[in-house]
Order: structure tokens, then C-alpha cells, then sequence
């Protein structure tokens, strides 16, 4: 019996995660020098393959209220109603490599998304909203943290800029969304349920102004959470290898 325990502990080191595994998307394998179509989808900081994607709609998205006009000093108080998630397949159209750029793009509609830095500069195109998917390569619960920081600047030529609304959602259910006002910041952080193949998108709508519509990746982290049944597991591995070895 005491065999049987001393094996399944060393097993348990092996299989049971010790520490929360994060995935950061400004971490990621960018190969800024020489990016290729190959490198997207790209790999994650341990090697798994096609976790991050660079994509945008291939149907024209406009903003979801048509009724709102835009008027300075008046913006914070417009909130849109919840837009409901659209079919994936309408936005899985990849962005194209650029490496004289050092970007992906999709120049007839201005969807981009560049590299600045240790930063990416994501940003929408007309009426074509700009997509980051992360495909869970696990099964469990997620923590994500989002922080976009706005470009700013102060143009007295696009009175009309407005910012942009961004939508974080799996392929099923809208995880959150709000407007990123201009020369703003916004802050997301939620928890979920992905089984591994699972996706989450963050995507990236001009608004009602395409104007300086820069968004730039602060923080963009998905943190897998260690269920407490394998921290039980753990501790027991460690107490029964303990008392075999001291």
C-alpha cells in the first residue's frame, strides 16, 4: 500500500500544476525582424501552437446604437445596449503579414495590429473590427486581465474622434464590453470556464469616428487557475514524500 501512495506522489509532481499558468499575449514568440503568414497563428510562451490569432471581419460591423451622433462632453454618458455574440466564422478572416511594417494587416480596411516596443498597438478598420482570439490549449478556470491604454492626442482637425467599443466574449457568450473613450483607458477582469479548444476574443469596433482609433495592450493576461482538489493533492504528495525521504 505504502508503494502504491509513494508512486501515485511522484505522479502527482509530474501531472498536478504547482503555480497558476499565465499567458500573456505581449510575451508571446514575435519574430519582429521577419514576421510570415506562419507566424499566424503563433505559439505561447511554452511552445504550444496556435494559441494567438490575428484576425478581423470579413463583414461590415457598424456601431451597435445608429441612432447615437456624437457631441463633445456628452460622450461619457452614452452606453450602447449589450450587443449579443455574432457567429465566429464572420470574423475568422486572418490578418496578412507585413514585415516592413512589423505588422499584420489588413490595409484596404486599416485593421491592424503592430508591434510598439513591448506594446501592440491594435486598431480597427472602417466598419471591420480588428480581433486577438486566444485559444485555450486546457480545460478549467480562467482568470483574464485586460488593460487597454488609449493613443493620445489632441487634433482640433477630427473634432469627431470618439474612441472605440471593445467586446471581450467566448465563442458563445459576451464576457463584458464598454467604450474605450478617447485618450482613455479600460479595465477588464473576469473569470471563466473554457474546455480546452475554447476561445476568447477581444475585439475591437471604430465606433461612430475611425479617427485615431489606437489601442494599445497594457496588460492582455489569461491565468489558469489551480483547482484546490489538486493543491489537496500536492500537499499530500509532498507530506508522503517527506516521510519517505527525511
Amino acid at each position: 500500500m505504502k508503494k502504491i501512495l509513494f508512486i501515485i506522489a511522484i505522479l502527482s509532481l509530474f501531472t498536478t500544476p504547482i503555480l497558476a499558468t499565465t499567458w500573456t499575449f505581449n510575451d508571446r514568440p514575435w519574430n519582429s525582424s521577419d514576421i510570415t503568414l506562419n507566424d499566424n497563428p503563433s505559439a505561447d510562451e511554452y511552445a504550444n501552437t496556435n494559441i494567438w490569432w490575428y484576425l478581423y471581419t470579413n463583414e461590415d460591423f457598424q456601431p451597435w446604437d445608429q441612432n447615437y451622433v456624437f457631441q463633445p462632453g456628452q460622450f461619457s454618458n452614452h452606453i450602447p445596449e449589450p450587443p449579443e455574440v455574432d457567429d465566429p466564422s464572420l470574423y475568422y478572416c486572418k490578418l496578412t503579414a507585413d514585415t516592413g511594417t512589423n505588422q499584420f494587416n489588413d490595409l484596404p480596411n486599416n485593421c491592424h495590429l503592430t508591434q510598439i516596443g513591448d506594446i501592440f498597438n491594435i486598431h480597427p478598420g472602417l466598419n471591420k473590427d480588428t480581433i486577438i482570439r486566444f485559444k485555450s490549449p486546457v480545460s478549467g478556470n480562467f482568470k483574464l486581465n485586460l488593460l487597454l491604454e488609449s493613443y493620445v492626442i489632441d487634433d482640433p482637425n477630427y473634432p469627431t474622434r470618439d474612441g472605440q467599443y471593445i467586446y471581450l466574449h467566448t465563442d458563445t457568450v459576451m464576457i463584458n464590453h464598454g467604450i474605450k473613450e478617447m485618450n482613455q483607458s479600460i479595465e477588464f477582469n473576469e473569470t471563466l470556464y473554457l474546455n480546452e479548444g475554447d476561445s476568447i476574443y477581444l475585439r475591437i469596433n471604430m465606433l461612430n469616428s475611425p479617427y485615431y482609433d489606437q489601442s494599445f495592450t497594457n496588460i492582455f493576461e489569461v491565468t489558469l487557475i489551480p483547482e484546490p482538489s489538486s493543491l489537496i493533492l500536492l500537499f499530500l504528495s509532498v507530506s508522503l514524500l517527506s516521510k519517505k525521504f527525511f
